[in-house]
């Protein structure tokens, strides 16, 4: 490997060019040859240069300070060098040192800058409290941890026992090795580190399975019974959309825009997914398995209350956050959109607002949003549907070699989906809960606008409505 440092032939507008690294590895004009220019922040004139010792001449005013930074880039690259050389770092992480980011021997770095840059918000932040639990459980709070620390057996022994001790599930435990063996992993598939990791057997915790929780209708008809302001009554309406849409989670639900089904040329073709044979659809993909292989889930949401359901919210968060935060109302033509935002980009918001619905779902249901998931397929076990079919309503992969040889779309099996579907909403009473819901409108304190009909509409005086009466919130 060869890195020098080189003046840029562009000239900037100040007359100075930029000083870089000309990092060269491999054979000259080969396919395997690799060539990195890596721009540094020092800029200076070519006439100011002794060229051939690469120091800044005694005219240039600032040649002590230029001179000064100019053998730290010297010193830097002889660094990178020497770590290539003897073997301790790919070339990967020498342009990620050059470049000044960071010297990847820490997962610290390698989460706040790598992990956070190609990952989403929520997997940045689970990677991070991974981090933080493992030093919390070796008393390191204040270390800074090494790879080596890291994929250390008797380190993550120690944390397992700790964890235990301190009255952690074995769930958690276990998925803390799930997300440890991922962040070593991805470094591994990167070229940061050397050695792919495999998670030692006897350290999982074995763990009995635990007792799945569902709801029924008459808990819900209790927990509407218990609907005091606005808010209380979104969280409940929120819990029966999921159902009613075959166990979806928040972060479904703000995904729900038309935009997610626009074609290569950015045109949305509502008719492909919204209406066939007379009948409204929803093709979704699920937002937790969106890489997977899973297949897209076709909801059908004209019959029963489903699309009830969504009017009703829409008008409803335009009540309680058109005044406080107007950026996440959708615009009045969204007609699947509750939400105005992206939930990656904006993941610290979207935790804030549904946290607020978790905690009041949990307080009047006794059950998180997720539970719906399961209460579906309960239901739908109880109903005798099949599992492939089950599979099919919930959105989830066959990972059998069937999956090769099956066509989940044919007439029949979508038939035998939607009935499934339909049969699944009656037996939990969805529609009669929804109308339930809707009579608890007029007990609460809001406008009429809300409880009579939709206002979802782009006309300025009905929007000024809006947030006169968003002033009074409960």
């Amino acid at each position: 490997m060869r890195i020098s440092l080189q003046l840029d032939k562009q000239v900037r507008k100040d007359g100075s060019q930029t000083v870089y690294f000309n990092l060269s590895h491999g054979q000259a004009g080969s396919s395997n040859q690799i060539r990195k220019k890596i721009s540094s922040k020092i800029h200076v004139k070519q006439s100011d240069m002794d060229i051939t010792n690469f120091r800044v001449l005694p005219k240039n005013k600032n040649q002590v300070i230029l001179n000064k930074a100019i053998k730290e880039l010297k010193e830097k690259r002889d660094t990178a060098l020497i770590n290539f050389e003897s073997g301790n770092w790919t070339i990967k992480e020498i342009v990620y040192y050059l470049k000044g980011k960071v010297l990847f021997d820490s997962v610290d770095s390698y989460i706040d800058t790598v992990i956070k840059d190609n990952k989403k918000s929520a997997t940045f932040n689970d990677y991070k409290n991974t981090l933080k639990a493992f030093k919390k459980h070796l008393n390191r709070k204040d270390d800074v941890i090494s790879f080596n620390d890291f994929a250390n057996f008797n380190n993550l022994d120690k944390l397992k026992t700790e964890a235990l001790k301190s009255g952690l599930s074995g769930n958690s435990i276990n998925s803390y090795f799930k997300k440890i063996r991922a962040i070593l992993n991805d470094a591994y598939d990167r070229g940061f580190v050397q050695n792919k990791f495999e998670l030692n057997k006897r350290l999982r915790v074995p763990v009995q399975r635990k007792q799945i929780q569902t709801c029924n209708s008459s808990d819900f008809k209790k927990a509407i019974k218990k609907v005091q302001n606005i808010y209380d009554w979104q969280s409940l309406a929120f819990f029966l959309l999921m159902f009613a849409t075959r166990g979806m989670y928040p972060a479904d639900i703000v995904n729900f825009k038309i935009k997610n089904f626009e074609n290569s040329k950015g045109e949305s073709d509502i008719l492909d997914f919204f209406c066939e044979n007379d009948y409204d659809y929803l093709i979704h993909r699920r937002s937790k398995t969106s890489n997977r292989a899973n297949e897209d889930m076709i909801i059908r949401i004209d019959s029963h209350p489903t699309m009830t359901l969504i009017a009703k919210l829409k008008d409803s968060v335009i009540y309680t956050h058109y005044n406080r935060k107007p950026e996440i109302i959708p615009r009045y033509d969204e007609y699947l959109s509750i939400f105005n935002y992206d939930v990656d980009n904006d993941y610290s918001m979207h935790s804030n607002i549904w946290n607020v619905y978790e905690k009041r779902i949990k307080k009047l249901l006794g059950y998180s949003f997720n539970k719906g998931r399961k209460t579906f397929n309960t239901y739908a076990l109880e109903l005798k549907v099949s599992d492939s079919i089950r599979k099919i309503l919930l959105g989830h992969a066959d990972e059998s070699m069937l999956i090769h040889y099956n066509n989940n779309q044919t007439i029949e099996i979508r038939k035998q989906v939607e009935e499934a579907h339909i049969n699944v909403l009656d037996k939990f009473e969805t529609t009669l809960l929804t109308e339930l819901l809707i009579e608890k409108l007029d007990e609460l304190n809001i406008p009429d606008w809300l409880t009579n009909g939709t206002i979802y509409t782009s006309e300025k005086s009905k929007l000024k409505m809006i947030k006169s009466d968003s002033n009074n919130l409960l």
